[in-house]
């Protein structure tokens, strides 16, 4: 049987070590080398990034009137703030705010960018034109955009902000503004929601535009007691659809947009007997406005107002240029009306604006002129006056055309000292048309023979004597009678005229009696009861005009009345009765006495026997 034989060798524990580390290192290979083909970065693989300007910056787009937190600035990706890394060259140029080595905080333009060891290592240093050195590290704005996230982080944002760019000063609203939409508010104004259908032209505006809110709004809607400037001569011919005339108006200036139009939805509820409370929801467009204080009551007004829409209007977005606005040697700036006023009425700031424009309208006048003129060259002496009269277009303002110093607006302000105003119809009164405003009047009275105040004086069942005036047979010294009534009436509103719209009535009166053509004068208390007796009659009633100068005039004589001349005495001849007919002559002596007229000669006999 054949000696078996065993090898004594082992065999080696190299090849599976060498395999056990080939194998990863072949596979680490290939997933490295392909990574890089694929163009992803490996950061193990880089060196140490030299030092860098590192500017906070949002990774995701931030609301307007948001309070920036850090969590806005934190990339979910990496969980770290997220930074726009720049070279320190970028910075050659630009605007750098830092703390020199010295510790004193300098601002200017970069020049260059050199390298310095600082405690042991190595930073760049920016050199500024003023020859300060500013390290890496001490930088805490560079163009603007903040590097310190003490000066990011609680701030308000004034307006929307897209994702990726630096903060910057203009980012902001004030330090310790409030978050949200009250803290875009500019001090000073104040904020409306309103709807967008309710202003022409809102639509593709964004935050911070500023615009002026104008609107066209029927005169029958303007009274005395709005706050709207009642200084507007309507133009005829300016009318709306239904008819009623319309006056244009600056309601707000120098507005300010908040929040552009955004869509919400609006909940509405309704009731029916069938389906019982039901409620449903609608989208409506809203815009928020800021508007300056002194135009809040306006455009208070202007919403209340059914129908009325405000038309927009937008400013340039360009910045201002600074106007050369030099007012010639001798020369001075004097405020004019750019409309016609109203008598009565107060002068606002917007009555001497035109429409649409943002500051008083202005002429050029010589001192000599203002100062002998007694002109009221600036805003501030015209408005809240009271305005005597009507200023036409392009007129300055003197002393003489307003009422003194607190006087209220109104008709109350023209009436004289121990007068009152009272209404009558000019249709009435014959002369009337050419009466104006302001002007005096003296008014007459003309009363025909009055035959039944004849028969009353002689006895009513004895008609002789008014017979034989009639039949022509007694001439007496007149056939009527004139009676002043008024003496010096005042016009204060005259038919048809701006003032007498504007703080009369168009009709006025009683249904069985309405006044077609009411104008408004001032006359004493003790000749209303007069006037108002003859208005109540058809007596008819002339207008004379006075010279406005002619106060120490001569007053018109009243004339006396011709049945006053009538004296009658009875007689009896007989059985009969026979009046006798005195006539006396006002001119004539008193001592004188009258021929007597015998009534059977002056009317038929059948007319005086048919007398009892």
């Amino acid at each position: 049987m054949a000696k078996r034989t065993t090898s004594s060798r082992r065999p080696s524990i190299l090849l599976p070590l060498a395999l056990i580390v080939a194998i990863p290192t072949l596979l680490l290979g290939g997933t490295v080398g392909t990574l890089l083909i694929l163009g992803v970065d490996l950061p193990f693989l880089k060196g140490p990034e030299p030092p860098m300007l590192q500017i906070p910056a949002n990774p995701r787009p931030l609301a307007a009137y948001q309070r920036v937190g850090r969590n806005d600035l934190v990339n979910f990706e990496t969980g770290q703030i997220h930074y726009m890394k720049m070279p320190p060259s970028s910075a050659i140029g630009s605007k750098l705010k830092g703390t020199t080595f010295e510790g004193e905080t300098v601002e200017g333009v970069v020049q260059t960018v050199a390298s310095k060891e600082i405690q042991g290592a190595t930073y760049p240093v920016f050199l500024l034109a003023s020859g300060s050195e500013v390290p890496l590290p001490n930088v805490d704005e560079v163009g603007g955009a903040y590097l310190r996230l003490g000066n990011i982080i609680g701030r308000v944002l004034d307006r929307e902000k897209s994702a990726n760019f630096g903060f910057t000063e203009q980012n902001f609203l004030p330090e310790g503004s409030r978050s949200g939409t009250v803290g875009g508010v500019p001090q000073g104004m104040k904020a409306y929601t309103l709807e967008a259908s309710k202003l022409v032209g809102i639509h593709g505006l964004s935050i911070g535009d500023k615009v002026d809110l104008l609107a066209s709004i029927p005169i029958g809607k303007i009274s005395s007691s709005s706050v709207l400037p009642a200084s507007l001569i309507v133009d005829p011919s300016a009318k709306s659809r239904n008819g009623d005339r319309l006056e244009p108006h600056l309601i707000a200036s120098d507005a300010l947009i908040i929040a552009p139009v955004y869509r919400r939805s609006k909940t509405t509820s309704s009731s029916s007997l069938l389906n019982g409370a039901s409620s449903r929801t609608t989208p409506v467009e809203e815009v928020v406005l800021a508007v300056h204080e002194r135009d809040v009551p306006t455009v208070t007004e202007v919403l209340a107002m059914d129908d009325i829409a405000m038309t927009v209007v937008a400013h340039s977005g360009r910045p201002d240029k600074e106007e050369q606005n030099t007012i010639p040697e001798g020369m001075v700036e004097v405020v004019v009306t750019p409309r016609e006023t109203i008598p009565y009425t107060e002068i606002h700031l917007a009555t001497l604006t035109p429409t649409g424009a943002r500051q008083p309208r202005t002429i050029l006048l010589a001192k000599e002129q203002v100062e002998d003129l007694n002109i009221l060259a600036t805003a501030d002496e015209v408005v809240g006056r009271v305005v005597r009269r009507t200023k036409s277009p392009g007129t300055f303002f003197t002393a003489d055309d307003f009422f003194p110093l607190g006087t209220a607006s109104g008709l109350a302000a023209a009436v004289p000292l121990g007068k009152v105003a009272f209404t009558i119809d000019a249709a009435r009164l014959d002369g009337v048309a050419g009466l104006g405003l302001g002007d005096r009047f003296d008014l007459l009275a003309t009363r025909p023979i009055d035959f039944q105040k004849i028969a009353q004086r002689i006895g009513a069942r004895d008609l002789a004597v008014s017979s034989a005036i009639r039949q022509g047979a007694l001439h007496l010294n007149g056939t009527a009678h004139t009676e002043v009534l008024l003496r010096g009436a005042t016009v204060l509103a005259p038919p048809g005229s701006p003032a007498m719209h504007f703080h009369g009535t168009a009709r006025t009166g009683s249904k069985k009696r309405e006044m077609s053509d009411p104008m408004v004068i001032a006359v004493t208390p003790a000749e209303i009861t007069r006037l108002s007796n003859e208005l109540a009659t058809d007596t008819q009633l002339t207008a004379i005009l006075r010279g406005m100068l002619d106060v120490d005039a001569q007053p018109i004589p009243e004339s006396a009345d011709p049945t006053e001349s009538i004296h009658v005495l009875d007689s009896m001849i007989g059985k009969s009765r026979q009046p006798i007919v005195f006539l006396r002559d006002h001119q004539e002596s008193t001592d004188q006495p009258s021929k007597p007229l015998n009534l059977i000669d002056l009317v038929p006999s059948s007319s005086v026997e048919a007398q009892p």
